[in-house]
């Protein structure tokens, strides 16, 4: 039998069968636009995680950076509060490189989670360390170190007085040479 035959002797059965695939048809439509849809939000998804990825390996390069710049600025600091403390002090500028040398890290001083920064306990306790280590280099040093010849020791004629020059030179020597013999 042919279409035109069933048409004739059962149209009741044409027509459902009409209704039937329109309906699969219009059924099949829409899970195709569900499909392409599907699709789309699959390609966002693989583009997002690209993206995701891409950010948090930029955002870890940052946070090195931004450790690396605390780090520095903590350093800077540190050293600042050293040479400040240093060159207001009577350390002979030749001995400033070696008495910085002995000043202690301001990593010691540092709880865990604390920032190095202006105002902070550890900066506090960290200058306080500071000013006795210079102190303790003053304390060291000969009186006459880091000051000039008094009216007290000039002659009348304006002259220093005779061997101040060399008692001012041993008084160094003895005081240096224990510091450069530890270096090598």
């Amino acid at each position: 039998m042919d279409l035109k035959t069933l048409k004739e002797k059962h149209p009741e059965l044409v027509e459902a069968m009409k209704g039937e695939f329109s309906s699969q048809s219009k059924a099949s439509a829409e899970v195709s636009e569900k499909v392409a849809v599907i699709e789309k939000q699959v390609g966002d998804i693989a583009e997002l995680t690209s993206k995701v990825a891409e950010l948090t390996g930029s955002n870890k390069e940052l946070v090195k950076e931004i450790a690396i710049l605390g780090e520095n600025a903590a350093s800077a600091l540190a050293n600042g509060i050293m040479v400040n403390a240093i060159s207001e002090s009577d350390i002979p500028e030749k001995l400033h490189g070696k008495a910085k040398a002995t000043m202690p890290s301001f990593n010691s001083f540092v709880s865990e989670g604390e920032k190095f920064e202006k105002g902070s306990d550890s900066v506090v306790k960290f200058t306080e360390a500071v000013s006795a280590e210079v102190k303790s280099w003053e304390a060291s040093l000969p009186s006459t170190v880091g000051h000039r010849v008094g009216a007290s020791d000039a002659k009348d004629d304006g002259e220093a007085a005779e061997g101040s020059d060399v008692a001012f030179g041993q008084e160094i020597a003895r005081m240096v040479s224990p510091v450069i013999r530890s270096d090598g």
